[in-house]
């Protein structure tokens, strides 16, 4: 019969190539399937007179339905300590 082995939780080295590029986001498209999880950041430009507002894509990141729920749980834990901190944010109702 097989047994079981526990590893050690081992934090791997984080590295950041030479040529990172940091992206804003002021807007995120959410699109949720089955399997994964895709995340669209863009950069939403103010209207100009005369001239319709734009939204420029940055970047696209796709997740696990499991890393998105981690991911989004980890983001609410650092929101509440940012607010404990800075005061409570106030957002637009999500429609």
């Amino acid at each position: 019969m097989a047994q079981k082995v526990e590893r050690e939780a081992v934090e791997p080295e984080t590295y950041y190539p030479e040529k990172t590029v940091p992206y804003y986001s002021n807007r995120v498209q959410l699109f949720i399937g089955n399997v994964d999880v895709v995340m669209d950041f863009l950069m939403t430009e103010p209207a100009l007179p005369g001239k319709e507002p734009k939204a420029v894509f940055q970047s696209r990141i796709i997740m696990s339905p499991q890393h998105a729920k981690q991911f989004s749980e980890i983001l609410a834990q650092n929101m509440a300590k940012y607010e404990e901190v800075f005061g409570p944010l106030s957002i637009e109702p999500i429609k």
